[in-house]
């Protein structure tokens, strides 16, 4: 009898799972903007001069939320710091995508140069660039980024990026039905 009952459930959480998968494949996504690309202009080492957090980008749609330093001792947080001449530095910029944006594909510059090392969160909202350079004797620092080369206009997802975001929901959705559904018939 306790079988029964337990391949009756299973069999009814099997369907209920099948009626569930058309709705959440065919449920509206929240629009959003996809960010593409960006300038961003930092105030590059020269010798005896102060650091500086300051930062300019040329996009509305994101923001840069921190500007960071470090020699080969580590982050240097000391405002009253000075560069040093041959010595290197890297400059971590953390970029935050506005409310209503997420980065794809997305491609940067800083002062002209591509970073060594671009990383996006899981969530593609925060963006974190690396770019290393060489304490020099002359004065480079930036004006205003010129325009990236990709205009950031609203744009549509893919294809691709739509199927793949409906399939995110109807797993979770599945996956979640499946968990409840087993805990419900083992008790839990």
């Amino acid at each position: 009898m306790k079988a029964t009952k337990k391949i009756l459930a299973a069999l009814i959480s099997v369907i209920m799972l099948l009626t569930i998968i058309p709705m959440a494949a065919f449920a509206e996504d929240v629009p959003v903007t996809y960010v593409r690309s960006a300038a961003i202009a930092v105030y590059e080492p020269v010798e005896d001069e102060k650091i500086s957090f300051e930062s300019d980008i040329n996009v509305t749609s994101c923001t840069v939320t921190e500007v960071k330093w470090n020699d080969v001792s580590g982050y240097i947080t000391d405002e009253n710091f000075t560069f040093v001449k041959g010595e290197t530095y890297t400059v971590t910029v953390v970029v935050t995508a506005n409310e209503g944006y997420e980065f794809s594909n997305f491609v940067a510059t800083i002062n002209d140069q591509a970073p060594d090392r671009i990383e996006i969160d899981e969530a593609n909202k925060v963006a974190t660039l690396k770019l290393t350079f060489e304490c020099t004797g002359k004065q480079t620092n930036p004006d205003t980024p010129d325009e990236p080369d990709t205009p950031d206009e609203p744009t549509e997802p893919s294809v691709f990026e739509t199927i793949i975001s409906k399939l995110r929901g109807v797993l979770a959705g599945v996956l979640n039905v499946f968990i409840q559904t087993v805990r419900h018939i083992a008790g839990f």
